[in-house]
C-alpha cells in the first residue's frame, strides 16, 4: 500500500498531467452542452452580431435614386465570459478506506487512487453546476459588506472571510450580518458565477428584447393541456420561422406532461414504449421538444432555432485549469477554474410562454 506521503504526490501529479482534460472532461458531460450550442474559444466578450437587410423592391422608376427604407441594419448581443471557480481541500487519509470500499466490489474497475479522487471531485463538481446553473446570476461584482447601510431586499454584497456572496431577503438595520440574523440574507455564492441561460431568458424579455408579441399565453402546463399548449407557442411564432427546424427547450416535468397528454389523446401510440427524439405533434416533425434537467421547476417553454441558444467557455486557456497545489499537514488544497457564459444570437427568434 502507498504511504500518505506518496498518496499525495500522486494525487497532485495526476491532476498536473491531466488538468486540462479534466476540466474539457467537466464542461463537455455537463447537461446542458447536449441542449445549446457551444463555442469552445470565449476568451473576451464576443459580439453575436445581426444583419437585418430590409426589403426594397419596387416597380422600375427611373427618377428614384435612392431606397427609400435603411438598407442594412447591424445589432449585436454580448456573450460575456465568467470565471468559476472552486478550492478543493484533499487528505487522503479521508478518501482511502472509500475508495478500497469501492473496489471491493466485484464488479469493480481497477482504478488508480489518484485517478478515483479526481473523478469524485470532479463529478461533485459536475453535479454542483448542473443543479444551479439554469438560474445562475453574476454578483462576482459585488460590494463588501458595509455595517452602516441598512440594506433592502434584493441587494446583494460580500461578506466574512471567506468572502461569501450574500443576497437580501428583507430590509436590515445598521449592523444585521447572516451571523447575527440569518433569516434576512441567503447564501448565493454558488449561484452568482455568471447569468445563466434562463437568467439571459428572463433579461431579455425584461428589457423588451423579447417583446409582448413573442409571450404566448399558456397559463400552467398540466398533463391535462400539455399538448395543445405547446402547439399554441409553436403557431405563435411567426411562419418563417416554423418552416425551418427549432428546437422546444422544457422541463422534465412539462416533457412528461405532453407524453402522457398525447397518450391520452392517442391511445393507440405509447410515447415510453416509442423512445427517441419526440417532435411536437402536427409540425411535420420540424419541432423537437428537447427536456432539459437545468429547467427543473420552470414552467418556460422556449421555441428557437438550435444554434441560436449559446454557451461559452474556452477549453484552451490557462484560466481553465487545475491550478497550483498548495501542501497543508495532512494533505493539500488545490483551485479549479472554468470559464462559462451564456447569450441568445438573435431574441427575434426566441418564442416562450407566459409561466416562469
Amino acid at each position: 500500500m502507498e504511504t500518505p506521503n506518496q498518496d499525495i504526490t500522486g494525487i497532485a501529479n495526476y491532476a498536473g498531467t491531466w488538468s486540462k482534460a479534466l476540466i474539457a472532461q467537466l464542461l463537455n458531460t455537463l447537461d446542458i452542452v447536449n441542449d445549446l450550442k457551444v463555442i469552445y474559444n470565449v476568451t473576451a466578450p464576443l459580439n453575436l452580431s445581426k444583419l437585418t437587410v430590409n426589403a426594397g423592391i419596387r416597380p422600375l422608376d427611373t427618377s428614384v435614386n435612392t431606397s427609400f427604407k435603411p438598407g442594412r441594419v447591424w445589432s449585436k448581443r454580448t456573450l460575456t465570459p465568467r470565471v468559476g471557480m472552486k478550492i478543493f481541500t484533499v487528505v487522503p487519509e479521508e478518501l482511502r478506506d472509500t475508495w478500497q470500499s469501492e473496489m471491493l466490489s466485484p464488479n469493480a474497475l481497477d482504478v488508480p487512487f489518484a485517478d478515483w479522487v479526481w473523478a469524485q471531485e470532479f463529478a461533485k463538481l459536475q453535479e454542483e453546476i448542473n443543479d444551479t446553473v439554469g438560474n445562475m446570476t453574476y454578483n462576482g461584482d459585488a460590494n463588501d459588506y458595509d455595517a452602516t447601510v441598512i440594506y433592502t431586499a434584493g441587494q446583494v454584497f460580500v461578506y466574512g472571510v471567506n468572502r461569501y456572496i450574500y443576497k437580501v431577503l428583507a430590509t436590515t438595520v445598521a449592523g444585521n450580518t447572516p451571523d447575527n440574523t440569518p433569516a434576512k440574507f441567503e447564501d448565493i455564492t454558488l449561484t452568482s458565477i455568471c447569468d445563466g441561460p434562463l437568467t439571459v431568458l428572463n433579461q431579455a424579455i425584461a428589457d423588451n428584447s423579447i417583446p409582448a408579441g413573442q409571450i404566448i399565453a399558456t397559463g400552467a402546463i398540466t398533463a391535462a393541456n400539455a399538448v395543445a399548449a405547446l402547439y399554441s407557442v409553436w403557431l405563435g411564432a411567426p411562419e418563417r420561422l416554423r418552416n425551418k427546424n427549432t428546437i422546444m427547450w422544457v422541463s422534465n416535468d412539462i416533457y412528461n406532461a405532453y407524453k402522457k397528454n398525447y397518450n391520452v389523446l392517442h391511445p393507440y401510440f405509447d410515447y415510453d414504449k416509442n423512445a427517441g427524439t419526440i417532435y411536437l405533434d402536427l409540425t411535420s416533425d420540424k419541432c423537437e421538444i428537447r427536456p432539459c434537467t437545468w429547467l427543473a421547476g420552470s414552467g418556460r417553454v422556449i421555441m428557437s432555432l438550435p444554434d441560436n441558444w449559446i454557451m461559452g467557455t474556452n477549453l484552451l486557456s490557462d484560466t481553465n485549469g487545475i491550478g497550483k497545489m498548495i501542501p497543508t499537514v495532512h494533505g493539500f488544497i488545490a483551485i479549479c477554474k472554468f470559464i462559462l457564459c451564456f447569450q441568445f444570437a438573435d431574441t427575434e427568434l426566441v418564442y416562450v410562454n407566459d409561466q416562469e
